[in-house]
């Protein structure tokens, strides 16, 4: 027998048990194939199992997350779940408040400013009504100028009301700044010094800064609550005033408008300031921080005067 021959018959008492007949070599090697073929499958069957299973859970998970946050999205008792709003507050324009007469409206910002809350003061201002209904023409007309950089945009167009109503807000904040500023400093105050620009070191800088701390103002109060004309004036100017305002609402969508000064008292310390107020059916809400009949600076800053 060849080396060969040997070889293969070692092989073959390999894959023979003692006293059974011998398996031959082919079967064998099918059967292990085979095998192999059947783990290979079992290992697949298991780990796609374990995918499917997996997608069916995320697609649960996020079902149910989509579930929550429709429920979440959509009331489930037609009973509001917040208080209703206050008798005096509009119920068509959001974060502003009405008031039954100007008076009202202005000791509403003053004790919001004394507060040092200016959340609770934008309240006061018509700012939607203002940015929804301005007469863009009838403005250019009023003033015979067109002026675009300065005036409201065109109401007629949804986004220039939004525009109109962030430029208001940016007015009225500035405005009230000016206002605040003022019972503590006076320099740079007055708008006849070109721009309100005042040269200032460090120094300055710093002490405006302490100077100006809004809760210095937490004892200012109202003296008096006055009409801009005098008990002297006649009734034929004092038409004319009030015509002259009536026509000047209208621009702004109101049903009138009048003017209120304001005198005011801080730790013994006396200022006058004013107000231009529009009405909205029986609401009435502040437009401006100033007079312009009692000839007043337009910036919203008060002045000092004596008692």
């Amino acid at each position: 027998m060849g080396s060969g021959g040997r070889e293969m018959s070692r092989l073959g008492s390999f894959f023979t048990s003692p006293g059974k007949r011998r398996v031959p070599i082919s079967t064998l090697v099918t059967g292990a194939v085979g095998l192999v073929i059947i783990v290979v499958l079992v290992v697949l069957l298991v780990t796609n199992g374990a995918s499917s299973s997996q997608t069916t859970s995320s697609r649960l998970l996020t079902a149910a997350a989509t579930t929550s946050s429709a429920s979440s999205a959509t009331p489930t008792s037609a009973t509001p779940t917040s208080a209703p709003p206050a008798a005096n507050q509009s119920t068509n324009a959001a974060a502003e408040q009405s008031f039954d007469s100007p008076e009202a409206a202005i000791k509403s910002f003053v004790s919001a400013i004394a507060n040092s809350d200016f959340a609770a003061a934008e309240q006061a201002f018509a700012v939607n009504e203002y940015a929804q209904k301005f007469d863009f023409i009838g403005y250019a007309d009023w003033i015979k100028a067109l002026e675009p950089l300065t005036m409201l945009a065109p109401s007629k167009y949804t986004m220039y009301q939004d525009m109109n109503e962030a430029a208001a807000r940016g007015e009225l904040a500035r405005a009230t700044k000016m206002f605040i500023y003022s019972f503590f400093v006076t320099k740079g105050m007055d708008s006849s010094s070109g721009g309100l620009f005042v040269a200032a070191n460090e120094d300055d800088v710093t002490q405006f800064v302490k100077a100006v701390d809004p809760s210095g103002l937490r004892s200012l109060q109202i003296v008096k609550i006055g009409v801009p004309w005098s008990a002297e004036s006649s009734s034929d100017v004092v038409q004319k005033m009030q015509d002259k305002l009536h026509t000047e609402a209208g621009l702004y969508g109101a049903d009138d408008m009048t003017e209120r000064v304001v005198d005011y008292n801080l730790n013994g310390q006396y200022f006058e300031g004013g107000f231009r107020l529009l009405k909205y059916g029986n609401d009435w809400k502040i437009l401006t921080l100033y007079s312009s009949l009692a000839a007043q600076s337009g910036t919203g800053a008060v002045t000092k005067v004596t008692q």
